[in-house]
């Protein structure tokens, strides 16, 4: 009898196991039935070409000097190395062809999926729950820019550490030793490393540590079957033992806090009232819930409304949301899952919700990546739990679930077209936002790429129309109108745009350039240098620089700046022909 249930006891692990594995190649076959088109989309101007196809840096791929560069300041984002260094790989193996690039970030997310469902299956031993919860996360519409924008390779990376983390917390967890929890700590700093927004994973690691590992002594047994270790701890030594994590989360976030500060994108208290914050911030936490279930009109960008929100609206929202929350911890006993979802998924979004707003976008779709994940568990856990108890039909919910899957899968498929490319794109944008400043602006650079500088500056007209300190857009504005002749009207945006960004080395260096197309070589001169003070290695602005000394005959300072130019870019032709030119006649005089 002894023999024979370990033979059948073996008989259901062999089959649990194959089941599982099924399960997960049912998982990469569906998200890439969903995705598959996205390899055939092209690079968006909406980062993307500020990113990669025009970043020298990330073009020329994984070499020494651009590997310190990743792991340095630049003016080009926060800190994110091993994201740059993912860039970097793409362009030595595809080049500049988009193709590869998104099939890489496709890759990733389907690594993360794969990853989770391992993860959950593993603490709680709930194989379709799992199966269930990691289904929706991969094929949810709301993944799609975190999936389709290359960009945003930081968020589909810097998740994939993050899983790994808790991963390599889950195995210390078991058997706790020095060596298990570097490997946690080392995990955590590559993620961070990828993306700064892992600084709340700490947090998450105890709230896994209270359900499903089960190590929390909180004087109860967890009604719920857990793959718990046999020792349990009280929470203030679970604190204790975060500690290192805690410290290594905290000097991010200042280091990504003195960036964003550098680079300009932290929102003051007086363009964005703290009263205001608040609002929209209770307002954003209940609209992520809704998009979750219903997500349609999504857009790339979600402008903040023109007057804070009402009264009552933050009122009803700060009342669901409380009421959430009491009834989650009402039940943190008996249903341990509730809390945990509903704290991760508050907690996870805290550094995005806008409390410190950095960057310009209300809402975005990519920031649910992570935090959904808590939701969905709460959610799949908690209609199993209670349907047991209602005694529903059990064949039903399997079906429930499958419709439920198809329709996302369907609404995906679909809503990714629109990330076809930039027009696609932000037109959509128009469609389902109001006074959308950001579409209009990406709108006008899209275009006057391919040359249609007419709707182009309506485009820009528009955005600055909808805010009229929106810098970029003035700038965009001004070099459209230049490229007609407009001068004055393109200088004019160019100081509109100097007001709010002096510092801006292109924008400088465009009016320089607008005031040498007028023949105001003295003031083109200005701004030359100007533009050079802030970026010295700017050699194209060293060229028209020199061109400029030398219609003021000026011939000394022009050879200066020529010079510069080929020490900086030893293959500019232009400034070599100018320099050979100028030579010849300095001789010529002497003869």
């Amino acid at each position: 009898m002894i023999i024979s249930t370990d033979s059948n006891q073996n008989n259901l692990l062999k089959t649990r196991k194959r089941t599982a594995i099924l399960v997960a190649l049912s998982l990469v076959i569906l998200t890439l039935l969903v995705y598959w088109q996205v390899q055939y989309y092209e690079f968006l101007v909406w980062d993307d070409y500020e990113y990669i196809v025009e970043n020298p840096r990330v073009r020329s791929g994984l070499m020494v000097e651009n590997l310190k560069w990743a792991f340095s300041e630049n003016d080009v984002s926060y800190r994110h190395p091993l994201a740059w260094l993912s860039h970097m790989l793409d362009c030595d193996l595809y080049g500049l062809n988009p193709k590869g690039h998104h099939f890489n970030s496709l890759l990733i997310h389907i690594s993360n999926s794969l990853l989770l469902f391992w993860l959950l299956y593993r603490m709680t031993g709930e194989l379709w729950k799992s199966a269930l919860v990691i289904a929706l996360f991969s094929i949810h519409p709301l993944r799609i820019e975190s999936v389709a924008w290359v960009t945003e390779r930081k968020d589909v990376l810097g998740a994939f550490f993050w899983i790994v983390t808790i991963l390599a917390y889950h195995w210390y967890s078991m058997k706790a030793g020095v060596g298990r929890y570097l490997l946690v700590l080392l995990c955590l700093t590559l993620g961070l490393s990828a993306k700064p927004v892992l600084v709340t994973l700490p947090f998450v690691l105890l709230l896994l540590d209270y359900w499903p590992l089960g190590r929390v002594n909180l004087g109860q047994t967890l009604s719920l079957k857990v793959s718990a270790p046999l020792r349990k701890y009280t929470l203030g030594f679970l604190i204790l033992e975060k500690i290192p994590l805690f410290i290594l989360v905290a000097a991010s976030s200042i280091v990504t806090f003195l960036d964003a500060e550098r680079i300009g994108s932290i929102s003051s208290m007086e363009g964005l009232p703290l009263g205001f914050r608040i609002g929209h911030v209770l307002v954003s936490y209940m609209k992520y819930i809704l998009k979750m279930v219903w997500p349609i009109d999504l857009a790339f960008f979600y402008p903040f409304p023109e007057v804070a929100w009402p009264l009552w609206q933050v009122a009803r929202c700060a009342f669901i949301l409380g009421c959430i929350s009491v009834l989650a911890l009402l039940n943190s006993k008996r249903r341990p899952y509730l809390i945990v979802g509903w704290l991760w998924y508050l907690g996870i979004l805290l550094p995005v919700i806008g409390i410190i707003q950095v960057g310009a976008q209300a809402m975005a779709d990519r920031f649910t990546y992570l935090p959904h994940l808590g939701l969905y568990i709460a959610a799949i856990w908690g209609i199993a739990d209670y349907s047991s108890q209602w005694r529903l039909n059990k064949a039903l919910l399997p079906v429930i679930a499958c419709l439920i899957i198809a329709f996302f899968a369907i609404l995906t498929h679909q809503q990714l077209g629109y990330w076809r490319n930039g027009m696609t794109l932000f037109s959509r944008a128009l469609e389902v936002t109001s006074r959308n400043y950001t579409a209009h602006y990406q709108l006008g650079n899209d275009m006057i790429r391919k040359g249609e500088i007419a709707p182009a500056i309506q485009h820009f007209s528009e955005a600055v129309r909808f805010k009229p300190d929106h810098f970029p857009a003035h700038y965009g504005l001004g070099l459209a109108l230049a490229s007609q002749g407009r001068f004055d009207e393109a200088i004019s945006h160019y100081m509109t745009a100097l007001k709010v960004r002096s510092n801006h080395a292109g924008i400088l260096s465009s009016t320089g350039d607008a005031y040498f197309r007028q023949g105001n070589f003295e003031q083109a001169i200005a701004f030359y240098s100007k533009a050079l003070g802030i970026d010295p290695s700017l050699w194209v602005v060293h060229d028209n620089a020199g061109l400029a000394f030398l219609k003021m005959g000026m011939t000394r300072e022009a050879i200066l700046h020529f010079e510069e130019a080929l020490r900086l870019n030893p293959g500019d032709r232009t400034a070599r022909h100018r320099l050979y030119i100028v030579r010849k006649e300095i001789e010529g005089t002497n003869h």
